[in-house]
């Protein structure tokens, strides 16, 4: 517990909106130099990208990454960014690139990147990952399986998905009982 000396001492630490911002800005840099610090001694790593719009119909680009930390197989979230321009396979290399560029990660130790199966991704000529294939040519690449069973569902007869969801029900219902 705080004493009444150190209760003052607390009190005299700035709350004012801009205090705020600014010390969320200087632990997110933190966090963000820690994580490259880390990434760039794994020396290869994993990405999985995707883009969305479901803020302000804006799109914007995650990009999560794996790499092996002290023998342990880490994920984090790599960037979050508003995608400016029209949301091209081009468009994503770009911007996904810029932060690369910024941050000193080559592409050429990228081992593998996970996207989802739309034309802006996986186009052979102007997708993004026809873009990343130019700057490393033995990079891998898969579908991201949740993205995969989401459109099988989409396609499923009836009688299999009504078993789906049953099972579904069944596995949350014991989930919510374990102790």
């Amino acid at each position: 517990m705080l004493g009444p000396n150190e209760v003052k001492e607390v009190n005299k630490v700035s709350l004012s909106a801009d205090t705020v911002k600014r010390r969320i800005q200087d632990m997110s840099s933190d966090i963000l130099g820690t994580l490259i610090k880390k990434l760039l001694s794994a020396e290869k790593f994993a990405l999985q990208i995707d883009e969305t719009n479901y803020i302000k119909n804006k799109a914007q680009l995650i990009a999560i990454v794996r790499f092996v930390d002290e023998d342990f197989i880490k994920e984090h979230y790599l960037f979050y960014k508003e995608v400016p321009e029209r949301t091209t396979g081009e468009e994503i290399f770009r911007v996904t690139d810029d932060f690369f560029k910024i941050c000193n990660i080559q592409w050429s130790n990228c081992i593998a990147v996970c996207t989802d199966g739309a034309a802006a991704m996986t186009g052979n000529k102007k997708g993004f990952v026809s873009c990343v294939k130019q700057k490393n040519p033995t990079v891998q690449f898969t579908h991201c399986c949740i993205h995969r069973e989401a459109l099988m569902v989409k396609n499923l007869p009836e009688e299999l998905l009504n078993t789906i969801n049953e099972c579904i029900k069944i596995i949350n219902l014991i989930k919510s009982r374990a102790t």
